[in-house]
C-alpha cells in the first residue's frame, strides 16, 4: 500500500506514469561548468537519484496497485473506521518519509492505542485479503 501511495503520487491521473512532475528545465553542466562553480569532477553516486518508477511500467502491476489503494476504504473502514483512520495516517506517514510520531502527536492521538488501532487494522485486512483470496504482492522498495 505504501508503494502505491508513493506511485500516485508520482503520477497524474489515469494515463502512463509522468517522468516530470516541474515546469522549471533541468539544469545541466558540463565538467567545466561544474569546475568553474566549485564542484568536484566527479558527481559523488548518491547525489543520483533512482528512478522511483522503475519497474512500474507493466500493466498488471498497476493494475495491483489501484487496487491496494482501495484496500483501506473498501475493506477496513466498514468493519473499523478508526482503525482505518489510524492505519491511513500510517501509510501516509510511510509513504511520505514522515514520524508517524509526530503525526500522532499532532492530532492528538496515544501511541499506544494508534499502534493497536494500526495492527488491529492489518489483521483485518490480512484475514479479508486470505479469505478472498487476494495475492499481495510483497514490497520492492521502502
Amino acid at each position: 500500500m505504501i508503494e502505491a501511495i508513493r506511485w500516485l503520487h508520482l503520477t497524474r491521473g489515469s494515463g502512463a506514469p509522468q517522468r516530470s512532475t516541474s515546469s522549471i528545465p533541468t539544469m545541466a553542466l558540463d565538467m567545466e561548468e561544474r569546475l568553474a562553480e566549485g564542484w568536484d569532477a566527479v558527481p559523488p553516486e548518491d547525489d543520483v537519484e533512482p528512478d522511483p518508477l522503475a519497474g512500474v511500467t507493466d500493466r498488471k502491476h498497476i493494475a495491483d496497485m489501484e487496487l491496494a489503494l482501495t484496500w483501506v476504504p473498501a475493506i477496513i473502514a466498514p468493519l473499523d473506521p478508526t482503525a482505518a483512520r489510524v492505519l491511513g495516517l500510517h501509510i501516509q506517514a510511510k509513504a511520505r518519509r514522515v514520524s508517524f510520531r509526530r503525526l500522532l502527536e499532532e492530532r492528538g492521538i496515544a501511541r499506544s492505542s494508534a499502534y493497536r488501532l494500526k495492527d488491529r487494522a492489518l489483521v483485518m485486512l490480512s484475514i479479508v485479503l486470505d479469505r478472498r483470496k487476494i495475492p499481495v504482492r510483497p514490497a520492492e522498495q521502502f
